[in-house]
């Protein structure tokens, strides 16, 4: 039988500041993400930001390519990292 793994769901309307680095800290290091609630960002603004990543990882492997990643940032070819 598999294990499921539950994602962090972290409060960012919480006064808490402190608390709340330290529970994004321990969910970068122990799963590798993690999930905002109450964090002010419109949900147009997002169902957008979602459709351009659908539209660019939809593109041809060439366009991708010619935007190579280079010191952190751009495209990185599937399998091309070992993490």
């Amino acid at each position: 039988m598999g294990t499921s793994l539950l994602l962090p769901i972290i409060d960012l309307s919480s006064p808490d500041k402190i608390t709340t680095a330290q529970l994004i800290r321990q969910a970068c290091l122990e799963h590798g993400f993690f999930y905002l609630k109450n964090h002010g960002i419109a949900a147009e603004l997002m169902e957008r930001v979602f459709k351009e990543s659908k539209g660019f990882f939809n593109l041809p492997l060439e366009e991708k390519m010619a935007l190579l990643r280079r010191d952190l940032l751009g495209y990185t070819p599937l399998f091309a990292e070992k993490l």
